[in-house]
């Protein structure tokens, strides 16, 4: 008998999800047995009973696992149940019951008991139960029938035995293609709650695919195996909302092989773990046509086309393995998933993970920021301290800060302000900007995301891209809790992929070349961010082959990117190989070797306002860092002259600015460039006005912005610097934005509007016109 304690213990853990299923019955007829009413019931019934297993109170336990299953059966139209709604009524009301005299001496009286007892059977043994007479078997008769089931020989014996644990696969499969054209039926009732619905699934996808990841990592780790199970379990219920048929036949399959796994009844293995992350997959693939299929109905034109998803394949290899013949597990390469100098999470604690189309605002004192809500199986009821709001809502307010800003901007300059020089004024002036800065960066941190989402894609890839070269390799990730700003979250995958991706094919060598060099035959490639001041650093290390110098500046030449007669230093040769079309790679294989990659991850840190640089070791290693701003919508900019126009430069892109005479400029051997001396180094110099054709009067006296390119200085030229000020980028015409350097607009505090230069292009232009 359990003690005192411990039933106040699990009485506290339970009730709130018992209340949650007591109000559905109560608030619920049941005339029509709702698919929605359904699986919400087998969600939290699956809830309670993992509760009272994780307490031993194990017989309580097994009667909420009986509601669950016979939700499912009524929900899969199992027509060996001759039950329907009002026997759940029936057997809730009988459970209830019993767990009062629970609550109160820990005990259940033997009547009750045998009542629930008889009931529960009904459920849970459904083939010593006689339909026809509707009373169980006699244990003469039961015997009798497995005598007959069981075969004489043991090759049919064996064969029963598969079929037992083979699930029967749906009258209608070959009619489920998954472009969800039935969805036209329900659409009235599903119209309004698809995207949150949508939110909550692809958050559920997301754990289970991490789950599997650490599954891969550790097949007996219990806690992660039932976390899992409970993630399909409520990706089946949710899609039961939305009427997804294909979605919940193809999860209750998986949840079923998790089931037999859970219960010891199968090992763990890779078969198994590919399996269901084959399953993760097609739901997304599901879920996308199930997108694509709203927006038709909603009479939005799509820019995909829904291909047709068929999900008999993946539920005929889960029931060979229920059956035991999946194929045989060969030893792959290691991937140790994550690593981190914070302590692990709990698998069922993961943090919330914010996505395009929703944004979590954590209502927390600054010293709990960093803790992790609890998830639970049923995300329908959202956290009491957490909000959903569209991220569209959060960019206008955010679009409207931006006007705050600039008309603070234009008041600043008002001449008529300025002529009254009055004090009072002044300061309240100041005092709104200093409130507009602090509202900027409480929505900054309103549209911060956490490098984690980008994290957990990787993994996924990494994984697949290892057992693909055939290579041994651990990746580990450092700093999954940095955030960035939703721009650079949404554009920074790509760049990261790409480099992970040059690491494992030229970095990593072959197991056997590692371990000729004396190396160890795990190769490491790590991704670490960090803050550092107000940019985010994101380095990519391998402790690979390091990058070749020597096979680059061959590859280059042939190419015809560099010369014999130029003079590179290190740094530029490396820099090589984010030309477009750059690749040293022998032949083209799945992973690279099209020289597509590392251009592409260039041009996207620099359309962000970042930078990358690289350090490497010939045969020791390379690590590749990308610095990126928090944010790309406001920044600090220097207001220049240059003729007649105005122009604007991010600060932290300028090192230096100088003011310099006619007389310090030097002229180049041939005529060749133009260039001045700073910091005893020769510096080229770029006209601004000549680059952009701007007339401009001749004058005695210039100034010149010290900026650096691939360990270059570079100076440009421009009559004067204005004065500093926060900018707002705002877009432009497409005529206006295919001008070289040109990245964005905005309006400047005297009404008119200044071009923000991105100077990295015109340095780019510059090199490229002079050779």
């Amino acid at each position: 008998m359990p003690t005192k304690k411990e039933i106040e213990a699990l009485k506290e853990t339970v009730i709130e999800q018992l209340d949650k299923l007591n109000l559905i019955f109560i608030s619920n007829d049941f005339k029509d047995e709702d698919f929605k009413v359904l699986s919400e019931i087998g969600i939290l019934s699956l809830e309670i009973a993992q509760i009272f297993e994780d307490y031993d109170f194990s017989e309580i336990s097994e009667k909420f696992r009986a509601i669950d299953k016979m939700t499912n059966a009524i929900l899969f139209e199992n027509l060996s149940y001759k039950l329907g709604m009002s026997y759940i009524l029936n057997f809730q009301e009988f459970l209830n019951e019993a767990l009062e005299f629970f609550w109160a001496s820990g005990e259940i009286p033997n009547d009750l008991k045998e009542s629930l007892n008889y009931l529960s059977n009904l459920i849970l043994k459904p083939q010593t139960y006689n339909l026809e007479t509707n009373t169980f078997l006699t244990e003469i008769e039961t015997k009798t029938i497995e005598i007959k089931q069981t075969t004489i020989t043991d090759k049919k014996q064996e064969k029963t035995e598969k079929k037992k644990y083979a699930l029967e696969l749906p009258s209608n499969i070959n009619e489920l293609d998954g472009t969800f054209e039935y969805l036209k039926e329900h659409y009235n009732d599903i119209s309004i709650i698809v995207d949150d619905f949508y939110v909550e699934l692809t958050e559920l996808l997301q754990f289970s695919e991490e789950a599997l990841l650490k599954l891969e990592e550790n097949h007996n780790d219990k806690e992660v195996i039932n976390s899992l199970f409970r993630y399909i379990h409520s990706i089946k219920g949710s899609s039961g909302f939305l009427n997804l048929i294909e979605v919940v036949t193809l999860t209750h399959f998986a949840e079923s092989l998790l089931d037999r796994c859970r219960n010891n009844e199968l090992n763990v293995n890779d078969s198994i773990v590919s399996v269901l992350l084959e399953v993760i997959d097609c739901v997304k693939k599901l879920f996308r046509n199930m997108l694509l299929r709203v927006q038709i109905l909603k009479g939005e034109k799509i820019t995909e086309q829904i291909n047709k998803v068929y999900i008999k394949d993946y539920l005929e290899k889960i029931n060979k393995i229920l059956i035991g013949d999946e194929p045989s597990v060969k030893d792959e390469p290691v991937i140790k998933p994550k690593s981190s100098e914070q302590p692990s999470e709990k698998i069922d604690q993961p943090q919330q993970i914010q996505k395009k189309e929703e944004i979590q605002k954590e209502e927390k004192p600054k010293d709990e920021e960093t803790q992790q809500p609890q998830n639970t199986a049923s995300s329908s009821v959202l956290q009491s301290d957490t909000i959903r709001v569209a991220v569209e809502k959060i960019d206008k307010v955010y679009e409207m800060l931006g006007e705050l800003i600039i008309s603070i901007s234009l008041l600043k300059q008002s001449k008529r302000l300025k002529d009254m020089q009055d004090r009072d004024i002044d300061e309240k002036i100041n005092y709104l900007e200093m409130i507009s800065d602090q509202l900027q960066l409480s929505i900054l941190k309103m549209r911060m995301f956490p490098i984690k989402n980008v994290y957990d894609k990787l993994k996924r890839q990494v994984r697949d891209l290892i057992k693909k070269s055939g290579k041994k390799v651990e990746f580990t990730t450092i700093g999954a809790e940095i955030e960035l700003d939703k721009i650079v979250i949404e554009e920074i995958y790509s760049p990261l992929m790409h480099t992970v991706r040059n690491s494992m094919d030229h970095g990593i060598e072959k197991t056997e070349e590692r371990k000729a060099k004396g190396k160890n035959e795990v190769g490491i490639i790590e991704i670490k961010a960090e803050n550092r001041g107000d940019n985010v650093v994101i380095s990519i290390r391998d402790d690979g082959a390091g990058l070749n110098k020597k096979k680059i500046l061959e590859k280059a030449l042939k190419n015809k990117l560099i010369s014999e007669k130029d003079e590179l230093t290190d740094m530029q040769i490396y820099n090589l190989i984010f030309q477009p079309g750059f690749s040293t790679a022998e032949q083209v294989t799945e992973i690279s070797g099209r020289g597509v990659g590392m251009d592409v991850v260039k041009k996207t840190v620099m359309s962000l306002g970042g930078r990358i640089e690289i350090e490497t070791s010939e045969g020791l290693g390379t690590k590749f860092e990308i610095i990126l701003p928090l944010s790309t919508s406001i920044i600090d900019g220097l207001i220049v002259k240059c003729g007649n126009s105005h122009l604007i430069f991010p600060i932290k892109k300028i090192k230096h600015t100088l003011i310099c005479e006619i007389n310090d400029i030097k002229n180049v051997a041939e005529n060749k460039g133009k260039f001045i001396v700073f910091e005893n180094k020769t510096v080229p110099l770029i006209d601004l006005s000549e680059f952009y054709k701007i007339p401009k009067e001749s004058l005695e006296n210039f100034t010149a912005l010290i900026l650096e390119y691939e360990n270059q200085y570079y100076a440009l030229i421009v009559d004067e610097i204005l004065y500093k000020q926060k900018i707002v980028t705002k877009n432009l015409t497409d005529s206006i934005s295919n001008i070289c350097g040109v990245k964005a607009g905005t309006i400047l505090g005297d009404g008119t509007i200044g071009l923000i230069i991105e100077p990295n292009e015109v340095i780019e232009e510059y090199l490229k016109v002079k050779e």
